[in-house]
């Protein structure tokens, strides 16, 4: 695909409206993706700032210098906006601008369109580029948590799981952190003191003035007599002591990257604290919830009995469609042998082997009572000579010509009815049909009950037993994230007095006038003095605790520290990457491949495509390689992508899938020119084909609270998140999709959303447990192929109960005491997975919190 333009926010200084004296780029980008040979978009965000910190404005670059077109804004009245070229005199390049108006009191160009909000058509020859322009809802402070979260989050990540902080955050063996970590800081600020004290000096010669009778001349003594005469003071060779040495040019570079670990630690340590008491707060709000009486939830509540109802409605309505629809066929006009008569059935389960529309049934006339049920192994068939919308569990009353016969073959003996012409035909009852018809009675009457009681009940006798479960699990989390918050407290006590005491050193430093350099001196002092010796050990072991194994990673640090406010949108998408990598390896568990950390880091700042780092947990045998910008076979550049492979093992066949999550900085994605979620995920997952012809699932994260249309299940994430538990949109119940968690959008932020992290750890958790089995249907049991693991803290150390049959399995986390059952839908065997009250990603009934709506049928799993 030919892209003819490169996009980017650039902040110009004008000399007059004809003339940039001064053209400054952001360094990336505003990406451009193709939607077909002549078609583009890109999303832009109006009153972005450049990496100066100064206001940035939208402008383009035509990438064949030899092009003389002129771009221009084609708006919806057919007006032709052309864009104003200005030349960069230092880079030499032609920047295009839209100039509305000259604003000669601030010396700069005002662009309409840039500052509007909706969609506008680029033109540049036979390509057209569709420019979706938002503006950010968020205050700067706002806006400034993004940076700070994502600054912090990328220092914790670089200092890994071996690192000081992350060994601080864990509970060892023995409940405690390590003290000979804690003490090295201490151990190296007191060397560098003493360094300071006693340090290495070196003699070199200077000049000075000197009594007459005293003076070593040098050259200028000599010109001062000739030029001064008799003088009481001439210049004289004199020598002064120098600390300005490779030793200590190398303690000073040490001391700068020590200060630079210690301050990032105190950061990470502070905000990783933050984070442990909002968590906690989470786990007593959830713990507290967890009271005798239900509080339920209205709109889901009316929701799920108007589905019942549509539901109820639609298998009279197909039936009636059908019964239209059918012709009278060669087959039927050529038939003498039959009769016109009433006959009663139902549907045992279709006979596919026997003829495409065939069922095992029961039948009997009107004037019978009983049902004719021959002895086995002989059995009833009824056959349509069209197809027709029958289903099990349902009673039907048809009328027309009708043939039978008696087929017997192999010692059994086949009653057959074949219809050929129908006159009539109904649904008269039925076990399904008055299944669903008691149970829309019941939550008719139910609602009636609720209304009365302002929408709560007390919890029956198996949801206090499951709540139980749930207690135990919040108690065991509470207990670690509180060992964890103790252990940081300690940390923070360590490091923090330490920040003064370095800087301290540093300024003694400078007052030497000692510079720095990086180049270890292979010199006697760093064996014979054991302050310069502790000076150079402490540091190795700083560098360590803290995952520094280079001084690369070191100077990432600094880059990092750095980072200004930019870009909003490529901003978040790269927190996102940083929360999906938080997730993968803090939550579940994975470890990652050796040079990862750099990897991260060049695609944080220089922003590429086909990136990937390759994670693993050996014990759960899955695999993932997380891309950045993977380019699809059909051109397409999601933002993220993860290839699962997950080994069976019993039978140590791969199981491969792909998840594709893109991130849409889209605060007010129900506004009309987004079209809400529904019309972004109809777009990724279709339009764009992220799917790959829906062998892929698809999500998005985006950062706006309230973004699901109709809040269809109970869940406390309903209203902001969708995991596909059930059909949501238009578009997806005209087309009869199951949406079986195969597409959605989950709600991720920091701002105003303490326990932001659990909506992505559900998602790749879900993926990761329910989303890689190649077949979701139970065959011998519900347990899956691949091996199991618990998506509340990612331990594989499980404990197995049998549940009321050989499909049903309870499961218990060892580690956190975690309680799951993996079951299956009685109506189509799909795979169901229930994760308690917060890690459940199905539907819950929202009467019934603890059955959960099967995904792909609707129908309910009790127990």
């Amino acid at each position: 695909m030919n892209q003819g333009l490169e996009a980017k926010y650039v902040n110009i200084t004008w000399h007059d409206k004809h003339t940039a004296l001064k053209i400054v780029e952001a360094i990336q980008p505003i990406e451009v993706q193709p939607i077909d040979n002549n078609k583009f978009e890109l999303d832009v965000i109006n009153y972005s700032k450049i990496e100066n910190g100064k206001q940035g404005i939208l402008a383009f670059r035509l990438l064949d210098t030899k092009e003389t077109a002129r771009p221009y804004f084609l708006l919806e009245d057919g007006t032709k906006i052309e864009l104003l070229p200005f030349k960069d005199n230092q880079t030499k390049k032609t920047w295009w601008i839209e100039g509305s108006s000259w604003d000669s009191k601030s010396r700069r160009w005002h662009s309409r369109i840039y500052r509007s909000v909706g969609a506008v058509s680029l033109h540049l020859l036979n390509s057209e580029y569709t420019i979706h322009i938002s503006t950010s809802s968020f205050t700067s402070d706002q806006l400034e948590d993004y940076l700070v979260d994502f600054r912090n989050d990328l220092w914790e990540l670089i200092l890994d799981d071996s690192s000081y902080v992350k060994g601080a955050g864990k509970i060892s063996q023995d409940d405690g952190v390590d003290e000979a970590t804690l003490k090295a800081i201490t151990q190296y600020l007191d060397n560098v003191a003493l360094v300071l004290k006693k340090s290495k000096v070196e003699l070199r010669e200077s000049q000075e003035l000197a009594p007459r009778k005293s003076v070593k001349p040098v050259p200028r003594t000599f010109m001062e007599l000739v030029t001064k005469g008799d003088g009481k003071y001439l210049t004289s060779r004199a020598t002064i002591e120098s600390k300005d040495v490779p030793e200590n040019r190398y303690v000073h570079y040490t001391l700068q990257r020590v200060y630079l670990i210690l301050r990032v630690l105190a950061s990470v340590s502070r905000a990783y604290g933050s984070k442990l008491e909002k968590s906690i707060a989470e786990y007593q709000k959830r713990l507290a919830a967890l009271t005798s009486v239900k509080i339920i939830n209205e709109e889901a509540v009316r929701y799920d009995l108007r589905r019942k109802r549509e539901h109820f409605a639609s298998f009279a309505s197909q039936l009636k469609t059908s019964f239209e629809n059918l012709q009278i066929s060669k087959r039927a006009s050529s038939q003498v042998n039959f009769r016109s008569w009433t006959l009663i059935f139902n549907v045992t389960k279709q006979a596919k082997q026997l003829g495409p529309n065939t069922y095992f049934a029961n039948v009997k006339t009107t004037d019978e009572h009983d049902w004719f049920i021959p002895n086995k192994p002989d059995y009833v068939t009824v056959e349509f000579d069209q197809e027709i919308q029958i289903s099990t569990g349902f009673e039907y009353l048809i009328a027309g010509h009708i043939k039978s016969e008696k087929n017997t073959y192999s010692n059994k003996t086949r009653f057959a009815y074949t219809v050929f012409i129908i006159t009539e035909i109904k649904i008269i009852g039925g076990l399904a049909y008055e299944k669903l018809k008691k149970a829309i009675e019941v939550t008719e009457n139910e609602i009636l009950m609720l209304k009365a009681n302002s929408w709560s009940r007390k919890l029956t006798r198996q949801e206090l037993v499951q709540q139980e479960k749930e207690k135990v699990n919040i108690e065991k989390m509470l207990t670690i994230l509180k060992q964890k918050q103790d252990n940081m407290c300690i940390v923070n006590k360590v490091i923090t007095p330490k920040l003064p005491v370095a800087k301290k050193l540093l300024q003694q430093f400078q007052q030497h006038s000692i510079k720095t350099d990086s180049s270890f001196p292979n010199s006697m002092t760093f064996v014979q003095n054991p302050n310069y010796q502790g000076v150079y050990s402490q540091f190795k072991i700083i560098k360590a605790m803290a995952g520094i194994h280079d001084d690369d990673l070191l100077i990432a640090l600094e880059k990092i520290d750095n980072i200004a406010l930019v870009n909003v949108s490529n901003l978040y998408e790269r927190w996102c990457l940083v929360q999906i990598i938080k997730v993968l390896i803090q939550k579940l568990g994975y470890k990652s491949q050796q040079d990862w950390k750099r990897l991260l880091i060049k695609q944080i700042f220089e922003k590429g495509k086909n990136v990937y780092i390759d994670l693993k947990n050996q014990s759960t045998d899955r695999s993932i390689r997380l891309w950045y910008e993977k380019e699809l076979d059909n051109g397409y550049r999601p933002d993220f992508a993860l290839d699962v492979e997950a080994i069976c093992p019993d039978t140590q066949v791969i199981l491969s899938k792909r998840f594709v999550i893109d991130a849409k900085f889209y605060q007010d994605i129900n506004h009309k020119r987004h079209g809400g979620i529904s019309a972004v995920i109809k777009n990724l997952y279709f339009d764009k084909d992220y799917s790959e012809r829906s062998t892929n699932s698809v999500y998005i994260l985006h950062p706006t609270k309230d973004a699901v249309p109709t809040r269809k299940t109970p869940q406390q994430w309903a209203k902001n998140s969708y995991y596909g538990e059930v059909p949501m949109f238009e578009w997806d119940e005209e087309l009869r999709l199951s949406s079986n968690h195969d597409y959605g959008a989950v709600y991720l932020s920091p701002i105003g959303h303490d326990g932001y992290l659990d909506e992505l750890q559900r998602l790749i958790g879900m993926f990761l447990q329910y989303g890689v089995e190649d077949d979701r249907r139970c065959v011998n049991s519900a347990v899956p192929n691949a091996k199991i693991f618990c998506i509340s803290c990612g331990s594989d150390r499980i404990s197995f109960s049998q549940g009321k049959n050989d499909k049903v399995w309870w499961i218990t986390c060892d580690d956190c005491s975690h309680f799951t059952v993996y079951s299956y839908c009685w109506g189509c065997n799909n795979k169901l997975i229930k994760n308690g009250d917060h890690w459940t990603y199905h539907s819950t009934e929202p009467l019934h919190p603890l059955n959960v709506k099967c995904p792909s049928c609707e129908s309910l799993v009790m127990g």
